[in-house]
């Protein structure tokens, strides 16, 4: 029996070949986002990111992709706002009954808490204010990924899914064994086996491993790195960085922000660069996988 083609072969390589998108999340959040990934696009090693729209930042990225219309840019869809000191809030019109902000008017904190209140028809709505202002900024969206896997839930997915279909854009979806990655619901997770399925009919790619890399400053996060892109198994692997300027106010906004500028500064060095190009790694963008997307329900729609 033939096996039906993985995302890689779909890709063009080899079943067991070794692909990854390295890719930037959070673009947009902050200013000292804004520096990391003009750097990274112009000297270091990135081949795609996805923007924050409802951030304070998100002008100064449009304005980047506008210049730059052959960027491998996405959108990150937010519903959450996690921060303690700079937090956003939807787009589109939202009261609590929504589900979609907390008391305070802004997202909820935690993708639980969104879960538990969201009403679909909203957020639905939410989305679609997202993208559209997103390409009326002028920004030629390869992707839609989302803000801390939000959407991987019942309320939320098909609404995702079409949303990515729709409009030409590869919905990421990562997987873990049979269901989409961080279902995490105990009620929820032969609704993610059912819905995992259904998108693969429809010929969506999946990511078949997702790497945090979680790295620190230094000749000791160049070698976590090599050694993260040693160890990719066979398969596409997203590989996702939150990448930041050392700056005040990203040390002022998370605690986390000795990784975030660990990732930029290693990301730009070129020795992890050429590490990379001369290992059998293949690196790729978002743009790609759409154009699998679309190239499948093409052939699917002449059938």
């Amino acid at each position: 029996m033939n096996k039906e083609p993985t995302t890689v072969e779909r890709l063009g390589f080899d079943r067991d070949s070794r692909v990854v998108a390295i890719h930037a999340d959070d673009v947009g959040m902050c200013q000292a986002t804004v520096t990391a990934y003009r750097d990274l696009v112009n000297d270091g090693l990135l081949s795609s990111a996805s923007v924050m729209v409802p951030c304070p930042w998100f002008r100064a990225i449009a304005e980047l992709c506008r210049s730059g219309p052959e960027l491998d840019m996405g959108l990150h869809l937010t519903l959450t706002s996690e921060w303690h000191s700079c937090r956003w809030a939807p787009l589109s019109p939202a009261d609590e009954k929504s589900g979609l902000v907390d008391a305070e008017g802004y997202f909820p904190r935690t993708r639980q808490l969104l879960h538990a209140s969201v009403q679909p028809g909203p957020a639905r709505q939410e989305m679609q204010t997202q993208l559209r202002r997103a390409r009326d900024a002028g920004i030629a969206l390869t992707h839609i990924d989302s803000h801390m896997f939000t959407v991987f839930h019942s309320k939320l997915f098909d609404a995702y899914v079409e949303l990515g279909m729709e409009n030409g854009l590869c919905p990421v979806i990562a997987v873990r064994g049979d269901r989409p990655l961080e279902w995490d619901d105990p009620d929820e997770v032969e609704t993610g086996r059912r819905v995992l399925e259904h998108a693969r009919q429809r010929g969506l790619p999946t990511v078949d491993h997702v790497v945090f890399p979680n790295l620190v400053r230094g000749s000791e996060g160049l070698r976590k790195a090599k050694a993260i892109f040693e160890g990719l198994a066979p398969g596409l692997t997203h590989l996702m960085i939150h990448p930041a300027a050392d700056t005040p106010e990203i040390r002022a906004i998370t605690p986390q922000w000795p990784s975030r500028v660990a990732e930029y500064e290693v990301f730009m060095q070129a020795e992890l660069r050429e590490y990379v190009e001369a290992s059998d790694v293949h690196v790729i963008g978002y743009r790609e996988l759409s154009e699998v997307m679309n190239r499948f329900d093409h052939d699917r729609s002449d059938a």
